[in-house]
């Protein structure tokens, strides 16, 4: 079976750092790349909050954003590191978005073959 394009979604949970892997080695026998794609989920932080005062909003935002950045960071390096290790090439990539959603658009995008989810917050 010969795929192009392998897209590991990913938050970074143990759980999506072994699909990951699993991900990567379907790459190397398979396909010909790997894309690692966190997406930020920043209105996440919000759903429980009732209102925040609009001298501290942004900075709020700007700290959640900061936060989720460094979360994408970490969940695509750790594939990239799986990828590194099985000589497969790796495009890691980093958006703000719904998940579900931004996945999918992603997958049409850079026409993967397969996605492969380690887990994911609706």
């Amino acid at each position: 079976m010969m795929m192009k394009n392998v897209l590991i979604a990913t938050d970074g949970s143990a759980h999506a750092n072994h699909v990951s892997e699993l991900g990567v080695e379907l790459s190397k026998n398979c396909g010909e790349k790997v894309f690692a794609l966190f997406v930020a989920d920043v209105g996440r932080y919000f759903e429980s909050m009732d209102v925040v005062s609009w001298n501290i909003a942004d900075k709020l935002i700007q700290g959640i954003k900061s936060e989720v950045q460094e979360e994408g960071e970490n969940a695509t390096k750790k594939v990239g590191e799986a990828a590194k290790k099985t000589r497969v090439p790796i495009e890691r990539k980093i958006i703000e978005g719904h998940p579900a959603d931004d996945i999918m658009k992603y997958a049409e995008d850079i026409k993967a073959s397969v996605i492969v989810v380690g887990s994911i917050s609706l």
